[in-house]
């Protein structure tokens, strides 16, 4: 039965010490599932595991206490690729205010038009942080479509057998992404947005040869 995980990708087979001994010439092993004997009770039978480990100094551990390991050891696997997505949105953010920054002052002397036919500061902030929302918005859906085609290719092409009990699809995680993206890039565009704000009317007017 494939069930403990080793250092190979195969597995682990379960069987006595004494069928290891037999077929295989097995005398160690690193781990031993053990099992009480009908009506024995658990405190009788968990000391007795607990002393003997303790002759072989080895660790006596429940099957709640290894699922709490494993556990523990997936918690800090999946929290460094929460780390990785946060810097992930932090370098996101910063690109998004590098392109609007270069966008507004691309665009000085449009603005300033803009700004000399009656727009408001308020609405040239508001332009700019739209903008990055819609950057955000744009991002968030191609996130969502690039992992919907990964995801596929996984379960059709790479390993099939392991989705036999069907997929859910976590609708509110998706829309949670695209609006993630949205408020992400919204704040991000706030620092463009007021540089484009005070961008000066008559200077952005000029012509330069």
């Amino acid at each position: 039965a494939y069930s403990l995980p080793t250092r190979a990708t195969e597995g682990a087979i379960l069987m006595s010490q004494t069928d290891a001994r037999e077929a295989f010439g097995i005398t160690q092993a690193s781990l031993y599932a053990l099992q009480p004997r009908p009506g024995v009770p658990p405190d009788t039978f968990r000391d007795a595991v607990e002393r003997k480990a303790a002759l072989y100094a080895a660790e006596s551990l429940s099957a709640a206490q290894l699922a709490g390991d494993l556990a523990r050891s997936l918690d800090r696997l999946i929290g460094l690729f929460d780390v990785l997505a946060v810097l992930a949105v932090v370098i996101g953010g910063l690109g998004i205010v590098n392109t609007l920054a270069v966008g507004v002052l691309e665009r000085g002397r449009e603005i300033a038009i803009l700004r000399s036919h009656g727009m408001t500061v308020g609405q040239v902030q508001a332009m700019v942080v739209t903008e990055a929302g819609i950057i955000g918005a744009v991002g968030g859906l191609a996130a969502v479509v690039i992992g919907a085609v990964v995801a596929w290719i996984t379960i059709t092409v790479a390993a099939p057998g392991d989705f036999a009990g069907g997929v859910a699809v976590p609708w509110g995680l998706l829309a949670a992404v695209v609006l993630l993206g949205i408020g992400v890039a919204s704040v991000a565009g706030i620092y463009p947005a007021r540089t484009a704000a005070r961008l000066p009317i008559s200077d952005s007017l000029k012509h330069f040869e």
